[in-house]
């Protein structure tokens, strides 16, 4: 999923006469709010109604979330029988890891205030494709591989 840029917020809101502002809201917080999960149906919502605003935020992540540092560490943590595949999945997600733009943003809110309540619409755009959205912990990590490696042999 592509979230949108910045510039592609700016050139919507002046082809629709609005304004667009970059602000945080912790929306957890808040019982008055309704999600709607279609960008496209936000979006076509929002150009409707008369308030002028839409507020927008990203949110960056970084590399030091996913890439395990110390493999030989990590490798102190796993069973012997283990550690050669262990050791290769490390290294083969850190490679991938390696080729993320952690510049980019991972997800984008949309919001606007309307009678009270906050509309929104919140995209992810998480570029780890099938590897598993955790911290570095191998422990953690690749608890399920071990388990599903045990009950194999």
């Amino acid at each position: 999923m592509t979230i949108l840029t910045e510039d592609e917020l700016k050139v919507w809101a002046i082809n629709k006469s609005k304004i667009v502002a970059n602000t945080k809201i912790d929306i957890h917080g808040i019982t008055s709010r309704i999600l709607i999960e279609n960008k496209s149906d936000f979006l076509a919502l929002q150009e409707r109604i008369q308030d002028k605003i839409m507020y927008y935020y990203y949110q960056y992540t970084h590399k030091g979330h996913y890439y395990v540092e110390d493999i030989e560490d990590a490798m102190r943590e796993c069973q012997t029988i283990l550690k050669d595949k262990v050791r290769e999945k490390l290294v083969d997600h850190n490679r991938q890891i390696e080729q993320i733009d952690f510049n980019k943003p991972c997800s984008l809110m949309l919001y606007y205030i309307d009678n009270g309540y906050i509309v929104y619409n919140w995209e992810s755009a998480y570029y780890l494709g099938k590897l598993p959205l955790k911290t570095a912990n191998p422990g953690l990590f690749y608890e399920k591989q071990v388990q599903d490696s045990q009950s194999k042999n």
